[in-house]
């Protein structure tokens, strides 16, 4: 590709590199400025302002010792002062209103709209391959200084650490606390997590206040409701374990299966044969009765026991929290691979179609080519035999002569025709066929 020349990308005259060599700042942008001695032939500058230089995020441009410094450092006065990677929270928002099956259309097309808003002209997408920026950075605009999750009101193992309307920092929350949560504006454990959010926390509403035995079957583990609302987790000193029945932390030998050995069992009188849920709410635990007899305590590998289904099942709240996941690493996916296949088909379909439109025309205008000058002068060959006819041949010869001339011509012309036709719609398949080849890779 023939590179611009300086002339047809910077004006000789009013720019401040004209005649100039060195570091300039740059008059509206804080964090961007010139060095004049660049290349004025730069591949760059037909994307960028040509000559100009931006300091990495978020640094800003110092005017007075001519250098990039931290941003607390420097004074922007008139100059425009960026503190976001990119457009700030507009994206996010509209992207958090539709659901994630549009989160790939809107990326790509706010991208396109918005990227001349995107503060740091860094971390801009300039081909199909960039992940965009709104996926990889989260901003900090109009917050104040501490931690947040990477997006609002989501809970995920990222969080992003605010200092000045910046994002200084972002990181990932590990086990045992494996999820940031944005009411503790902390990592924590599914076990803290509310279980719409796919957690397992406790809901409040269905219990009474006071002390429960632990949903997930932790012996050791009780947490206390009041009011409707969950107080916290507590746990038993070491060697003893929960009674859901005295609700007190006791010997195991004091306390009722699953969790203890004394022979304070579930009754199975008037209960058919079958399984049936734990009595005091440990999801994970079920028990067995045959022939009106307890015969003994099972546990879930996985997941809950529904009584209803008589086995084992993962909760919806963690089946719609999997799926959350699973719908933001799609999105992700199909915003960079996706795009690139559907680039290259729509590209491909397009030249398919012109090509297809250019054979149309040729064809068209070869038919009717034929038509006017072929056809035509068969016509009057025949028309003046027909006429002459009457001094040489029978009439009825004569007219049996014209219409199979004319009809034999007029077949002639629409097989070609229709030859030329089969080898389009062949030429067509074979374009099509390359495309689907090449998506293929």
């Amino acid at each position: 590709m023939r590179k611009k020349s300086f002339s047809s990308t910077v004006p000789k005259i009013g720019h401040p590199c004209s005649g100039r060599t060195g570091i300039l700042p740059h008059p509206t942008q804080c964090h961007w400025y010139y060095n004049c001695s660049l290349d004025a032939n730069q591949a760059d500058w037909e994307k960028h302002e040509p000559f100009t230089v931006e300091c990495p995020y978020p640094q800003l441009f110092d005017e007075f010792q001519m250098r990039c410094r931290e941003y607390l450092n420097v004074k922007c006065g008139s100059r425009f002062e960026p503190v976001a990677h990119c457009a700030g929270n507009l994206v996010i928002l509209c992207k958090a209103s539709f659901s994630f099956f549009l989160s790939f259309f809107l990326s790509f097309f706010l991208s396109f709209f918005l990227s001349p808003l995107r503060e740091y002209r860094e971390e801009q997408c300039n081909n199909v391959h960039c992940i965009p920026c709104e996926e990889r950075f989260s901003s900090c605009r109009m917050k104040a200084d501490g931690i947040y999750p990477f997006r609002t009101d989501v809970w995920s193992p990222i969080f992003v650490s605010c200092y000045g309307q910046r994002n200084i920092a972002q990181d990932k929350c590990f086990e045992p606390t494996p999820i940031f949560s944005p009411e503790e504006h902390n990592c924590v454990s599914l076990f803290d997590v509310p279980k719409e959010k796919g957690g397992l926390k406790p809901n409040c509403l269905f219990h009474n206040d006071g002390l429960h035995a632990d949903e997930q079957g932790r012996c050791s583990i009780y947490f206390e409701c009041k009011n409707e609302r969950f107080i916290g987790y507590f746990e038993c000193n070491q060697g003893f374990v929960f009674d859901p029945i005295t609700r007190n932390c006791v010997f195991p030998h004091m306390a009722p299966p699953p969790c203890g050995e004394n022979q304070q069992l579930p009754t199975c009188r008037h209960r058919e044969d079958g399984f049936y849920a734990d009595e005091y709410s440990r999801c994970p635990y079920y028990f067995e009765c045959r022939n009106f007899t307890f015969q003994k305590y099972h546990r879930c590998n996985f997941g809950s026991f529904d009584a209803h289904q008589q086995k084992c099942i993962i909760p919806i709240a963690m089946l719609i929290s999997m799926f959350l996941y699973l719908s933001i690493y799609l999105s992700i996916y199909l915003s960079i691979y996706l795009s690139i296949y559907l680039s290259i088909y729509l590209s491909l379909f397009i030249i398919c179609l012109f090509i297809y439109l250019i054979l149309f025309i040729y064809l068209s205008i070869y038919l009717s080519i034929y038509l006017s000058i072929y056809l035509s002068s068969k016509l009057s060959v025949s028309i003046h035999f027909f006429v002459l006819s009457p001094f040489f041949l029978d009439r009825d010869v004569t007219f049996y002569y014209f219409y199979c001339s004319l009809l034999s011509d007029t077949v002639i012309c629409l097989l070609s025709f229709s030859f030329r036709f089969v080898i389009l719609q062949q030429t067509t398949f074979c374009l099509f066929k390359i495309t689907y080849d090449l998506i293929q890779l």
